[in-house]
């Protein structure tokens, strides 16, 4: 279990999986989410293979019931938030 924990959102690509990778880097627990499930699930393994814990879940963000999701995947796997990227 990380003492620490991230959620990051638009993770797939660019500046979110960027974000996402340092965090992991400096020893965060990661929860990653963005739209598109394929391009999520293989950006999420690229961070998985590095070492890093990581929650994935796919959906909108501009949809309350998918931020909810997020929230709840994260509380359940790491119970407890320090950094919030709103990508």
């Amino acid at each position: 279990m990380t003492n620490r924990a991230a959620i990051v959102t638009g993770a797939s690509s660019g500046i979110g999986l960027a974000i996402a990778d340092t965090l992991g880097e400096l020893g965060y627990g990661l929860t990653v989410a963005a739209r598109r499930p394929d391009k999520l699930e293989a950006a999420a393994q690229t961070l998985i293979d590095k070492g890093y814990e990581v929650e994935v879940v796919a959906g909108s963000l501009g949809d309350e019931e998918t931020v909810q999701a997020v929230v709840a995947a994260h509380k359940a796997r790491f119970d407890r938030l320090d950094v919030l990227v709103n990508n």
